[in-house]
């Protein structure tokens, strides 16, 4: 047994695991005594190292290689567990634990099973990046049973022989990994206790360098505000995501490190993503925290910007995040936010969407959104410009011919829609009118095309046929209130003063509420159906 024990630690040392791995699977070891159990423990626990190890030595292999070689270092770690558990039965024979771990043999395997159970968890949360169908419950087992056995060590610590050095360090990276696993797993309440432990534990460390204390303070602070993201509560986990910013862009000062940069990343890509949602909860809230959501947004910019700075490799996959993120919140809370900003926002799209575009160069998407920007962009060349993206998103969408799916004609019928509105920019109604003639070939239901073509046989005096636009937006749209109150205008001005109370009408019954335009408060006052006082008419 001494023998192969001394050839397995010299081919691990020399990093030929899977001759490592051959010498020890072709062992059957006689087991008649406590210490052949202990030898085997540590046999399998350097053939679970090799595995182990394998998995960032062929960093290049396929995630299903990732897996094999993290499943069997699992259950190379478990033997490891289990023989020193025979081991220690055998051993004991009467003798207290305290005994015991002064014994040199006995520590050695006893700190062979604590790391052991350690790695057991490392590696299942490994294989959990892979394959999240992984039984990361066994996690949160095997980081308990180490914990209970640091726990069991420290007390016996006055007995441990002085050149046996406890791995007293690992506690915090148990509690750290079975917070994780227990975050997985949804035991919420228990993730937020043992990783509010590892954080004491680091925080209380006067032995760690200043370096180790940041980062794993910077890990630690990644992983809550993980956890506070999954339980709901955005504003915390932002909190939590700064902190570890903090925390590794200090680092980053001092002593710069590639794994420092890749935690920085993770942790602005999480944030940015938790700051999206916080954003829309704060525009749902029914008094709106206008300057909160600005400095929110500013946030989630500042993460996009640090994360295409600092990651070369797939870069443009973050720009076009970026450029849809800025995109997505005009469209949602444009209205909160300042001429100046906006402006600012279509410029860094734009820059955006171009990069995107030595990616992806025939993508009619990115053209829609790059015309967009352009015509938002002030320069009297712009919305000629715009209009010629919108031209090429259309050509590549119907590229040779193919049969469209309704998604494909709903996006022809936006850039139709959108060149549209440029023309009523620029005063061409009757171009205007075309656009969105075609825009409803392809989507006969679009309301926006419906009434903006209403709005323009208004101005071109067509009031009949803009009521019918307008009707059928209402139809497609029962919330479209502009639609509502062009139809009852127009029928005010043609003189159909019934058909217009009707409509007002329906408003109050179906729509009515704080935002319902006056003329209809009005029409009602007029045919005396709405009594209200001199103060509220004033108000209106």
């Amino acid at each position: 047994m001494t023998s192969i024990l001394e050839e397995s630690s010299k081919l691990f040392k020399e990093r030929k695991y899977d001759e490592c791995i051959e010498l020890i699977r072709d062992y059957y070891p006689s087991l008649s005594s406590p210490e052949d159990y202990k030898n085997t423990a540590l046999l399998y626990m350097t053939k679970g190292l090799c595995s182990f190890n394998k998995v960032a030595m062929n960093g290049g292999c396929s995630s299903d290689d990732h897996v094999d070689y993290l499943l069997t270092s699992i259950g190379d770690f478990q033997q490891v567990v289990d023989y020193f558990g025979t081991y220690w039965e055998e051993s004991m024979k009467g003798e207290e634990f305290e005994t015991l771990v002064g014994k040199t043999g006995f520590m050695d395997a006893f700190i062979c099973k604590i790391k052991a159970g350690y790695l057991i968890g490392k590696a299942l949360l490994e294989a959990y990046n892979f394959n999240n169908e992984i039984d990361i419950g066994k996690g949160i087992h095997a980081t308990s049973l180490t914990i209970d056995h640091l726990n069991k060590l420290k007390e016996a610590q006055e007995h441990i022989t002085k050149d046996r050095k406890a791995p007293f360090e690992l506690i915090a990276q148990c509690y750290l990994i079975k917070g994780q696993c227990q975050t997985i797993w949804g035991l919420y309440l228990e993730a937020g206790e043992s990783l509010n432990t590892y954080l004491k534990i680091l925080e209380d460390g006067n032995d760690l360098s200043e370096e180790k204390k940041q980062s794993g303070l910077a890990i630690g602070y990644h992983h809550m505000g993980n956890l506070n993201y999954l339980t709901g509560n955005n504003e915390i986990a932002i909190q939590y995501y700064s902190k570890s910013i903090d925390r590794c862009e200090n680092l980053m000062m001092i002593d710069f490190k590639q794994h420092h940069v890749d935690h920085v990343i993770e942790s602005h890509l999480k944030r940015a993503k938790v700051l999206v949602s916080f954003i829309l909860e704060l525009a749902d809230q029914s008094t709106v925290d206008e300057e909160r959501i600005h400095e929110c947004s500013e946030m989630v910019c500042e993460d996009y910007e640090f994360v295409i700075r600092n990651r070369k490799e797939k870069n443009h996959l973050y720009k076009l995040k970026y450029y849809r993120f800025i995109l997505n919140m005009i469209e949602k809370l444009g209205h909160y936010i300042s001429e100046e900003d906006l402006a600012h926002f279509y410029e860094r799209a734009y820059s955006l969407i171009n990069d995107c575009l030595e990616y992806y160069e025939n993508n009619s998407k990115l053209y829609q959104d790059l015309a967009k920007c352009t015509s938002k962009i002030e320069d009297e060349d712009n919305l000629d410009t715009a209009l010629e993206l919108y031209d090429t998103s259309i050509k590549l969408m119907t590229l040779n011919n193919r049969e469209l799916s309704l998604p494909m004609k709903k996006f022809i019928a936006r850039s139709h829609f959108e060149r549209g509105v440029i023309y009523v920019q620029k005063e061409q109604l009757e171009k205007a009118l075309h656009e969105f003639d075609l825009s409803l070939n392809f989507s006969p239901t679009f309301p926006d095309s419906l009434y903006n073509r209403g709005i323009v046989k208004t101005h071109l005096g067509q009031l009949e046929s803009a009521n019918d636009d307008f009707k059928k937006a209402t139809n497609f749209n029962h919330q479209d209130l502009e639609a509502y109150r062009q139809w009852f205008l127009n029928l005010r001005k043609a003189g159909s003063k019934k058909e217009a109370e009707k409509i007002a009408e329906h408003v109050f019954e179906k729509l009515s509420n704080d935002e319902t335009p006056l003329d209809f408060y009005l029409a009602k006052i007029e045919s005396g159906e709405l009594a209200i006082e001199q103060s509220k008419i004033r108000e209106l």
